[in-house]
């Protein structure tokens, strides 16, 4: 589960309830319930050494496995009164969207001279900067309800 995306929603929103989750193939998720009960053999120094040592054997994708596999984001909101409001996008590869949206904050604050501090992508850069990063389509929002 992405923790980041939680906390960086709410400084985003300000809406205290938000949920993250990833669809998973029930294979992945068989094999991610099984490390909980192992998870404080990850603590061990020894086992730390370890798999850093292993962290810089390991390549990510390649272009081509990353161009084929894109990501789609979904959320939705709810009020009071009931409506729910869905808003939907796809983007490239998580790798390709991380490393552009950092490329895009850097340039951003080269450009800038407000005050320094904390600041999500959003905040910084505004609420659909993720429509700039290449192979990111727009933001589909779609409002339901009364």
């Amino acid at each position: 589960i992405p923790w980041g995306d939680v906390a960086t929603a709410f400084a985003s929103t300000g809406i205290p309830n938000i949920e993250v989750s990833i669809p998973l193939p029930w294979a992945a998720a068989v094999v991610l319930r099984g490390f909980h009960p192992v998870r404080r053999i990850f603590g061990v120094p020894a086992v730390q050494c370890w798999l850093q040592a292993l962290v810089g054997r390991i390549e990510g994708p390649a272009r081509e496995a990353r161009a084929a596999s894109p990501t789609w984001v979904w959320g939705e909101a709810r009020d009071a009164a009931g409506r729910v409001a869905v808003a939907r996008l796809r983007t490239a590869n998580v790798y390709d969207v991380t490393a552009a949206g950092v490329l895009l904050a850097v340039e951003h604050l080269l450009d800038r001279d407000g005050p320094g501090g904390f600041f999500t992508p959003s905040r910084l850069i505004g609420p659909r900067c993720v429509e700039s990063l290449p192979g990111s389509g727009r933001i589909e929002i779609e409002v339901r309800g009364p």
